[in-house]
């Protein structure tokens, strides 16, 4: 991912339910340049609550992950970087089903928020009058809704390509690992050529496919996120090489190393 991960004296690190947190300096300024259009829009005030409700997204996010994990029995933890952040957790479970409910976690931690943000709009009755109140409502919903449906994507390393590979593994491919990389791969790379079509105003034909419109009218007015998928796109592309050369393999798979080909 863009910006390094590596522990730096610039971290801030704090605990959250037992679980440590640490927060890149590279993720408050991914935040601050996807935010860059509030700033000229709404102000520098809008931009620091643009990136405040981003970090608690985020941080709501993983910890679905972390929680999770550690009901699972495994030690936890945080880190938010660049473009989003991990929950890092030592010994996942070896059953699939528990991996997926563990990828799953984190979506679902959003839409519950989402869902505290809409009960406050409709508890409101729409007379919230503080202006910064009304934007960090609007702030929250949009990135509750938009960025955890995302993540559903079946696009590695997205929670919903993470589900994706349990699937192909449950369902006993001979390479899940392989099958889930080419998936990522297809779909990332379409989601990057509609992003730069769209966004050079060559037109798409949207004809039939429900939904198409909405993703290039998403993609055309975020060229971060079109970037972002051609990244995983070459990220998926390397990855699939190397399954591809190693084989037949999965984690639940008992049989020794040398035999599984």
């Amino acid at each position: 991912m863009f910006g390094s991960d590596q522990p730096s004296p610039f971290d801030l690190k704090f605990r959250v339910a037992g679980i440590p947190v640490r927060v890149s300096p590279w993720f408050w300024i991914i935040m601050a340049l996807l935010g860059s259009g509030i700033f000229n829009r709404e102000g520098p005030l809008f931009l620091v609550l643009f990136v405040a409700c981003g970090f608690v997204s985020i941080l709501v996010h993983e910890m679905g992950h972390a929680v999770a994990a550690r009901f699972y029995g495994s030690p936890v933890s945080i880190t938010l970087i660049a473009f989003g952040g991990y929950a890092q957790y030592s010994h996942p479970p070896r059953s699939a089903f528990k991996r997926i409910l563990i990828s799953l976690a984190g979506p679902g931690a959003g839409f519950g928020l989402l869902g505290l943000v809409v009960a406050a709009t409709f508890a409101s009755d729409g007379e919230i009058t503080n202006d910064y109140a009304e934007a960090a409502l609007r702030y929250l919903f949009f990135m509750n809704l938009i960025w955890n449906l995302f993540n559903l994507l079946p696009i590695w390393p997205l929670d919903g390509g993470k589900v994706c590979r349990e699937l192909f593994a449950i369902a006993r491919l001979r390479n899940p690992d392989a099958a889930v990389h080419g998936l990522s791969l297809v779909l990332a790379g379409a989601l990057a050529a509609i992003g730069v079509l769209a966004f050079l105003r060559i037109g798409i034909p949207a004809k039939g496919i429900p939904g198409l419109n909405l993703v290039i009218s998403y993609l055309s007015s975020s060229p971060m996120m079109t970037v972002w998928m051609a990244m995983f796109a070459f990220e998926n592309y390397q990855m699939l090489q190397v399954a591809q050369r190693r084989g037949y393999y999965y984690e639940d798979d008992d049989t020794p190393p040398w035999r599984r080909n």
